[in-house]
């Protein structure tokens, strides 16, 4: 299923709740989760008398409860009652994924965004030889359609747009404007992995993020306290430097 572009992971770039977790690639998948849908929060009891604490073991899922949590990370509606009453419906499909239980609707829906993959393709294809990427991502909000989102540098003209509009046909289209392609981001990147930050072990990690037009890198917390403003000073507004410890190891 599109949501999860297994076979396309070297291209992918998901954001979930609204917050870009961005790896490097091409195509993205926006996820908005509604607060009612996202998973409840569950914290271990403890006995305070002993001398070391033990988590009490969370109680397993239900067969509805279950159900709940494959459809919250396909963005599809996920209360209680409304999964209960797509179990017990009698048009209801089960679905290639662990059993998930749809109704036709949602299986249409899910059928029509594998052909969305090919049409992002295409829209690249008339985009980049004008060096005019931004980028292509899917857009994936609550119990709605897949909406592809295509970023454009530049003015492209009217007749290119149109082509655009054209390959997109019928499924949701959201022409975007964007400062840099998506090559300048990944040159950008290369740059600073390849940079003295990057060998002193200042920075830690790099992405570009197509879906908030920009450079994520991650500053190591025992970095220097200038560090960011020197990228600030160097790059400006379009690298997103942010602390977090480094990655460790194993062997480490």
């Amino acid at each position: 299923m599109p949501r999860t572009a297994a076979p396309r992971i070297p291209r992918a770039v998901v954001a979930v709740a609204a917050v870009a977790l961005v790896a490097s690639g091409t195509l993205a998948v926006a996820t908005a989760l509604r607060p009612e849908d996202r998973a409840s929060s569950r914290t271990a009891s403890a006995d305070v008398d002993a001398a070391t604490s033990t988590p009490t073991p969370e109680a397993p899922l239900d067969e509805i409860g279950q159900q709940m949590e494959q459809r919250r990370i396909f963005a599809l509606r996920s209360d209680r009652a409304y999964v209960e009453e797509v179990a017990a419906a009698p048009d209801a499909v089960e679905s290639d994924w662990r059993g998930l239980r749809i109704t036709p609707a949602e299986a249409a829906e899910f059928a029509r965004q594998e052909g969305l993959h090919p049409k992002l393709d295409q829209m690249t294809a008339i985009l980049e030889p004008l060096g005019a990427l931004g980028g292509v991502w899917l857009e994936n909000p609550v119990a709605e359609p897949q909406v592809m989102v295509v970023a454009i540098v530049g003015d492209v003209g009217a007749d290119v747009r149109q082509r655009l509009l054209d390959v997109g046909g019928t499924d949701p289209l959201r022409l975007v404007p964007a400062q840099h392609t998506e090559r300048q981001l990944r040159d950008l990147c290369d740059a600073l992995v390849t940079g003295p930050m990057w060998a002193t072990g200042a920075l830690t990690e790099c992405a570009p993020d197509l879906i908030g037009d920009r450079v994520t890198v991650g500053v190591d917390l025992d970095a220097p306290a200038d560090t960011e403003a020197h990228l600030a000073a160097e790059h400006g507004g379009i690298v997103s430097a942010t602390r977090t410890p480094r990655m460790t190891t194993w062997g480490d």
